[in-house]
């Protein structure tokens, strides 16, 4: 069987082609969804997978994790429940982290966003660091949570560490409680 193309049909074929490359080309900055539960949407791809979070524990602490769906600030987002039921000796001890399979040149500036609550009012320290002994790091903060849904966003600027390995770690050991974030970005600016 042949297929004969008339001049007519190269020119609908054409428009449905060009029109398609044009959508795509003049698609507004902010249009990539990032979130399959419809969250956040942003121009730049973000570097955290919802499916590469590894939760442990440590030295005698206790706690788990669970897959989280809430309706933050207007969207539906993805997140993460940490409980910890007996926290260990160091906060690091109960926490969760992400390898984020990206190599970093120095003095790449990233945008690390998020949503936290906590019901109990736990305290989490958020790190992007070398996933080696030593963990070296880039960025550490320290950050109390509240009852309510906040928005939280920091600016990183990464160091010669961020070339091998680099991963987010959560440390959430620091008393017995409830930790939920949601919507975790991280996009370069």
């Amino acid at each position: 069987m042949r297929i004969i193309i008339k001049p007519l049909g190269m020119v609908c074929i054409a428009v449905v082609l060009g029109g398609a490359f044009a959508a795509v080309a003049l698609r507004k900055p902010g249009t990539m969804a990032l979130n399959t539960a419809g969250g956040t949407l942003s121009s730049s791809q973000n570097m955290i997978s919802s499916t590469k979070w590894k939760f442990y524990t440590e030295k005698g602490a206790v706690g788990n994790m669970a897959t989280l769906s809430a309706t933050v600030g207007g969207a539906a987002l993805t997140g993460t429940k940490i409980v910890t039921d007996q926290p260990g000796l160091q906060a690091w001890n109960v926490g969760m982290s992400n390898a984020l399979g990206v190599a970093f040149k120095s003095g790449e500036k990233l945008q690390l966003r998020f949503w936290g609550r906590s019901p109990s009012s736990s305290q989490i320290t958020i790190i992007m660091q070398r996933n080696v002994p030593g963990f070296p790091d880039c960025f550490k903060r320290t950050i109390p949570l509240t009852a309510e849904w906040k928005e939280y966003r920091y600016e990183i600027v990464t160091t010669t560490m961020a070339q091998w390995e680099s991963m987010i770690a959560i440390h959430s050991g620091f008393q017995a409680g409830t930790v939920e974030l949601v919507g975790a970005e991280l996009v370069h600016i």
